[in-house]
């Protein structure tokens, strides 16, 4: 019996079509990299702040983006900052979901609107005992 082929119409497994990120080692920041008129990502020259591994970005109904990431850096845990249209301003407010995980291993987020409007944000989390878990918190968020 013939195993499962892969499509020739499937992306490669190297493609990423959920994730627009500037990869950077473990200890620098990682954040969404808005791309320039020619669809090129743009690097910066300096950090932004934002200090998450990995993140996930979603653009909201208004155009501004929700960025959620792993803290893998005591205390361990969940964050989360809104930034503008353009993914430039990254001085707004880290927001802390969870600050009790048991290590780094921790992050890998999805987050996504849920039809009356609130923020669901998923994760894979651990606690100080060993358990892990994938986990999930609801966010509200303020008008722009």
């Amino acid at each position: 019996m013939e195993k499962f082929k892969k499509s020739k119409s499937d992306p490669p497994a190297s493609t990423s079509i959920h994730r627009r990120a500037i990869r950077r080692p473990q200890n620098e920041p990682q954040v969404p990299a808005p791309l320039n008129s020619s669809g090129i990502y743009r690097r910066y020259r300096e950090s932004p702040g934002i200090v998450g591994h990995p993140h996930h970005a979603l653009r909201l109904p208004d155009d501004r983006v929700f960025v959620l990431y792993g803290y893998r850096h005591e205390p361990y845990g969940i964050r989360a900052r809104l930034l503008d249209p353009e993914c430039t301003a990254f001085d707004t407010e880290e927001v802390v979901l969870r600050d009790d995980g048991g290590s780094g291993d921790l992050g890998y987020p999805w987050s996504c609107l849920t039809t009356d409007g609130r923020l669901l944000c998923v994760y894979y989390f651990n606690r100080a005992d060993g358990t892990r878990h994938v986990a999930g918190t609801f966010l509200e968020l303020d008008d722009a």
